[in-house]
């Protein structure tokens, strides 16, 4: 008996991340998110002073991908914050910063619920159906706010 397997790849699915690594003075290309902040002897620095920032790219992403990045970055259009904690990959020191966990919610199908944290604008067609307490959108770990949106 012959067994064969087919598996179909498509670019969409397995994105490659690309990542690169840029002076902090410089601007963020759309479709990029900081990710990291470090110390570096690099953008004219002689020694560990400067200020680098590791981005990339995500506005090629799949509907419902979630990404890391450090709130430096404006949040990418179609994308919502749905967690907020401490780290230090966000400051250039062994200080704390926040960090925010966000997902892409442009391309899901009508009737799609995702929890996030409040936001003044909601991506167009998506309404608020529930708010609940929890303590993942304050980065200092209090109590805060979640919603729960849907996709009408």
């Amino acid at each position: 008996m012959t067994i064969a397997i087919f598996l179909l790849v498509t670019n969409s699915e397995f994105a490659i991340s690309q990542k690169e690594y840029i002076c902090s003075a410089g601007p963020i290309p759309p479709g990029w998110v900081v990710t990291e902040i470090k110390l570096c002897s690099c953008c004219g620095a002689s020694s560990r002073t400067a200020t680098q920032w590791v981005i990339e790219k995500i506005d090629e992403r799949a509907p419902g991908s979630t990404q890391l990045i450090c709130p430096t970055s404006s949040l990418p259009e179609g994308w919502v914050i749905i967690d907020k904690k401490k780290c230090t990959c966000c400051v250039a020191s062994d200080d704390w910063a926040t960090q925010w966990t966000i997902k892409k919610l442009e391309g899901l199908p009508q009737g799609s619920t995702a929890l996030i944290c409040p936001t003044e604008k909601l991506p167009l067609g998506w309404v608020v159906v529930d708010k609940n307490n929890c303590t993942c959108c304050d980065a200092s770990g209090g109590s805060s706010t979640q919603w729960t949106i849907k996709k009408l």
